[in-house]
C-alpha cells in the first residue's frame, strides 16, 4: 500500500513538473514570423508569359516571389536609339513602378539579396552602353511604394567584372552598412578598392 501511494505521488509530481515546463516556454515560438523573418520563396523558372531572363526575388519582403527584367530601347544606329536610349526595369507585380535608366541599351538585373535587413531583396544593375569599359553600378531598394537607391551609384570597370569581383555585400562588422567594391585608375592601372557605406 505504501509503495503504491509513493508511486502515485511520483507520477503526479512528474505530470505537474511537465505542465509547468510547457506553461513557462516563451510564446515567441508561437508567434507568426514578420515579413523580414519569413522564408524566401524557392527559386523557380519564370512563368511562360514572362521573359525567359526574368530574375526572381522577393523585392518587397512579403514572402511572395516577384520577377524583374530589363526592356531595352530600339537601337537604330551607331550611338542612336528610337525615342532615346533609355531602358526600363519592369516587374511581374503590377504595384511596382518601372525603373527608368537613361544612357542604357541593355543589362541584366541581379538579385542581391536583402542588404538592408528589411526583408526585401535589393536589385543591382550594370547598364550596357555602346562604348567604354567604365560603367556605374546601381543598387535599388523598394521602400514606401517607390524604388530608391540603396547607396550612391559607384564606378566599375570591365576588369572588375572579368575577375568576378563582387560589387556589393553586407558589411559583417557594421549593422546598416554594406561593403562597396569600386574601380579607380591609379598609376595607369585599374585598381579595385573597398569601402563601407551606410545604406539609405
Amino acid at each position: 500500500m505504501r509503495k503504491s501511494r509513493l508511486l502515485g505521488l511520483i507520477v503526479l509530481g512528474t505530470a505537474l513538473w511537465t505542465g509547468c515546463e510547457h506553461a513557462t516556454k516563451s510564446p515567441k515560438s508561437l508567434e507568426t514570423p514578420s515579413p523580414a523573418q519569413a522564408a524566401k520563396p524557392k527559386p523557380q523558372a519564370p512563368p511562360a508569359h514572362l521573359p525567359k531572363d526574368a530574375v526572381q526575388g522577393d523585392f518587397d519582403g512579403d514572402g511572395t516571389a516577384e520577377y524583374v527584367w530589363l526592356v531595352p530601347p530600339e537601337v537604330t544606329g551607331e550611338m542612336e536609339c528610337q525615342g532615346g536610349c533609355t531602358s526600363y526595369l519592369r516587374f511581374s507585380k503590377a504595384q511596382f513602378p518601372a525603373i527608368a535608366k537613361e544612357d542604357c541599351i541593355g543589362g541584366t538585373p541581379t538579385n542581391l539579396g536583402d542588404l538592408n535587413g528589411d526583408g526585401g531583396d535589393e536589385i543591382g544593375l550594370l547598364p550596357e552602353w555602346f562604348v567604354s569599359c567604365w560603367m556605374d553600378y546601381f543598387v535599388f531598394t523598394y521602400r514606401a511604394g517607390q524604388w530608391a537607391p540603396l547607396v550612391p551609384h559607384f564606378p566599375t570597370h570591365c576588369d572588375q567584372w572579368e575577375n568576378d569581383v563582387k560589387p556589393i555585400e553586407k558589411d559583417p562588422t557594421k549593422k546598416g552598412y554594406v561593403l562597396v567594391r569600386y574601380s579607380v585608375l591609379a598609376d595607369s592601372s585599374i585598381v579595385v578598392k573597398t569601402k563601407s557605406v551606410a545604406v539609405r
